[in-house]
């Protein structure tokens, strides 16, 4: 029988079917004390399993009683007069004990009308007759009766009703069952989970913080980690909403830690620190389980001191809590959810939308537009789903849906529709924990005008905002991220949108707004040419106005842009406009691609300019002033005619970078911090410092000085903007092969690329590829890595 238990014990899947299962002797107490026991159970919600079929002596456990000990989470072995006499419940105890053994199986011995010392002792009717049995048997018998009997029981003692409630109190304080909520359809939460369950069991770190945007599902997550796991601990407690459940203080959810960590006894406490105290106790003692959703003073509420612990902490939160990791001695980690796929996102929205795993048909293109506006996000998924579902009964129906469904596509699009109220509100605690206002500034500003801008130029453009500290914050709150391949501002959709929202909250006229930066809003106040003391930035992209309000030939008068005072962020595409700009705002920012301007008005030359992009425009020729004040940003792109006025003046230029892309050499000038690299073709004068923002992220090489002091292994990368023959490339060696220190020159025709490698003056090389014919179809020269296939000092062509 041993064998035969061990077995069934180990061969069985990990599967929980019952709460209780009851061991008992049916003529002892079937129809009276076990029944009444059972009912209370139930009453209970406790899921109790009882054999009501008698079996006879002698006989062995039925496989089915076996499988139900081992799917129980604990069992209450009712020892009674004749429990000893039964085979049958003696196999019961025997792998009950062993349950308790292998796993966290809680077992509670009821001694009914019968002494305990007798069951520790095998005395009177406890006592095994070793004739009847076999010896292996019957040892084993008596180790389970004398161990059973030195656990923590009950014995039975006045009133029987009241005894049976204290049972149940017990059964259910020890088994914990609060099971928390989730929703249905947890699409992708498997692969989400698989980070925090790895956690779990590792012992290098007792706290995590899952961290994401509002609506990311970071308290469904914790949900399900703790309805999976809270088994494998002595205690758990989760916390949910801390920050509107306990308003008043720390003190009062302290003490429903403790009450649930004690297993719902009372404990006193006075004070917020008496708490911390006795909190820190219990960690010490027990491996408890604590998931707090939404909850920042965590040092004050746990603890700042480390001390030996195998509890799991886990925290949910939207602000970042690095600062509170750097605090404590504890050992943390943080995990970023991620978005769901794709696929999983648009599985979750057609069960939302369409009571199915894949969307109606008619619905296939509207439902992959909408699920890709969502971005991943599960609540947004969940909520703009549920507010347009749609049923195939009536194929009328549908087909209004259909224009219901493009209709809310259209003005989610054009964000001329109200974002659901459900998922404004989760969205808006991000912005409104933010405790500077000049982060929600910033925020505002890149919601607006900088998506897609890179770190470096908002830092340095908006350094009066602490920039660099402002974007640090948004990006620990979730509010922001940065691309990690080209180093630009990314913000969810729902986001951007979000704090777009909050722009239009200020005034239902866009002229007494702080940002306009709709094209069409846009489009309208310049055309009427309403001045205004509120606007800060505007942003018109005129091949995005609608046509329907759109005229083609029209050019905006400067003055309505000279009527806003406050105006510091102005960034126009292809617009044209007429007048003076003697009385423009002082602004800080202007980005004007398509200029049709051939030359660049003084007044527009400002002295509060930070940064200045008239990319892609018709410039012919550029007046440079003396000095250009606060100007740290200069972009040309897509024009070389300028360089030539740089190149016949000689004075002295201050600014801390400058950057010109396509068709000019001078995108090299700002990744070196060398007088030298400059002198060639701004001449001895000019002053020139790289600020530490480009440096970091352009990877700026500093052992290179203006003394001519230059790093032994170098190489410059040329890129052009046609395929060079075998003619043009000689042609260029012949050029560059009298340049002192140059080891290999190498041409790769496929790619457009010349590398030029060796301990060379840097410089030198700018100004001999300068002199070529056709220098506007140069992209860009840089420095890479030095190949390691290329040190050979002659000429390759590829």
């Amino acid at each position: 029988m041993a064998s035969n238990a061990s077995s069934s014990s180990t061969s069985h899947p990990k599967t929980i079917r019952y709460d209780v299962f009851l061991s008992f002797r049916g003529d002892d107490t079937r129809d009276a004390f076990t029944d009444h026991l059972y009912q209370a159970l139930l009453r209970a919600g406790l899921r109790t399993f009882r054999d009501n079929d008698e079996i006879g002596r002698g006989q062995e456990l039925k496989p089915e009683l076996e499988t139900a000990i081992i799917e129980s989470k604990a069992s209450i072995v009712i020892l009674s007069e004749n429990y000893a006499n039964s085979r049958w419940c003696l196999d019961e105890l025997w792998l009950i004990l062993e349950q308790r053994r292998k796993c966290n199986h809680f077992v509670l011995p009821v001694f009914y009308l019968v002494d305990q010392s007798d069951v520790r002792n095998q005395r009177r009717s406890f006592a095994i007759e070793g004739s009847k049995w076999k010896v292996d048997d019957v040892m084993r018998w008596k180790a389970a009766l004398a161990k059973v009997a030195n656990l923590t029981g009950m014995v039975l003692s006045g009133s029987e009703t009241n005894f049976i409630k204290e049972v149940v109190d017990i059964v259910l304080c020890k088994l914990d069952l609060k099971q928390l909520s989730t929703p249905a359809h947890l699409i992708g939460m498997e692969n989400r989970l698989e980070v925090i369950n790895s956690w779990l069991k590792n012992e290098q770190s007792n706290a995590i913080a899952i961290c994401g945007m509002g609506g990311s599902g970071k308290t469904t997550a914790a949900q399900c980690i703790y309805n999976l796991n809270k088994q494998y601990f002595e205690s758990s407690c989760f916390v949910e909403e801390i920050g509107k459940r306990y308003k008043h203080g720390l003190l009062e959810l302290q003490k429903q830690l403790l009450r649930d960590l004690l297993g719902g006894k009372e404990m006193m406490i006075t004070s917020v620190s008496e708490g911390t105290h006795k909190i820190e106790e219990v960690l010490r003692m027990k491996r408890v389980l604590i998931i707090l959703d939404d909850q920042d003073e965590l040092s004050t509420l746990l603890g700042a001191n480390a001390f030996p612990t195998q509890s799991k902490i886990i925290i949910t939160r939207l602000l970042d809590i690095s600062a509170w990791f750097g605090s404590i001695s504890w050992r943390c980690c943080e995990h970023k959810l991620t978005f769901l796929n794709d696929l999983e996102s648009l599985e979750l929205l057609s069960w939302h939308a369409f009571g199915s795993k894949i969307p109606m048909e008619g619905f296939e293109e509207l439902a992959v537009q909408l699920a890709q506006y969502c971005g991943g996000n599960p609540l947004a998924l969940k909520v703009l789903g549920s507010s347009l579902f749609t049923s195939d009964e009536d194929p009328h129906k549908r087909s209004s849906m259909i224009e219901i469904w493009r209709e809310r596509m259209n003005s989610l699009s054009s964000l001329k529709g109200d974002l659901d109220c459900k998922i404004q509100d989760v969205l808006r605690k991000s912005f409104d924990s933010l405790q500077l206002n000049g982060h929600k500034e910033l925020f505002l500003d890149i919601a607006s005008f900088f998506v897609g801008e890179s770190i470096d130029t908002v830092t340095i453009l908006r350094d009066d905002l602490n920039a660099k500290f402002g974007i640090t914050t948004l990006i620990n709150r979730c509010l922001l991220t940065v691309s990690t391949d080209t180093n630009q501002l990314m913000m969810h959709q729902l986001l951007q949108d979000m704090g777009r929202k909050i722009i239009c909250e200020e005034s239902k006229h866009p002229s007494k707004r702080s940002r306009v930066s709709n094209d069409d809003e846009s489009y309208r106040l310049l055309r009427k040419g309403d001045g205004s003391d509120t606007i800060e930035g505007l942003a018109l992209d005129m091949l995005k106005v609608e046509q329907g309000i759109r005229t083609e030939a029209l050019a905006f008068k400067t003055s309505s842009i000279a009527k806003m005072d406050k105006l510091k962020l102005l960034n126009l595409r292809y617009v044209k406009l007429t007048g003076p700009y003697n009385n423009f705002p002082e602004l800080r920012w202007l980005c004007w691609h398509g200029s049709p301007l051939k030359t660049i008005p003084s007044g527009l030359l400002l002295s509060s300019l930070v940064a200045m992009d008239l990319s892609y425009g018709r410039m012919e020729k550029f007046e440079v002033p003396k000095v250009l004040g606060s100007l740290k940003i200069l972009n040309l792109e897509g024009r070389v005619d300028w360089i030539k006025a740089f190149e016949d003046h000689k004075v002295d230029l201050v600014v801390d970078g400058i950057t010109a892309g396509r068709c000019s050499p001078i995108q090299v000038l700002y990744e070196y911090e060398t007088s030298g690299w400059l002198n060639w073709l701004f001449g001895d004068n000019l002053h020139h410092t790289v600020s530490q923002g480009w440096r970091k992220s352009l990877q700026l090489d500093t052992h290179y000085s203006s003394m001519g002091c230059y790093k032994s292994d170098l190489a410059i990368e040329i890129v052009m903007l046609v395929e060079l023959d075998n003619v043009e490339s000689t042609r260029m060696y012949s050029m560059l092969k009298h340049i002192k220190g140059i080891s290999c020159f190498t041409v790769h025709s496929d790619t457009r690329r010349l590398i030029v490698t060796g301990n060379f003056d840097p410089g030198a090389v700018v100004k001999e590829v300068w002199k070529m014919k056709n220098t506007a179809e140069i992209l860009s020269i840089r420095q890479i890595e030095v190949p390691l296939n290329i040190y050979v000092p002659e000429f390759h062509y590829s």
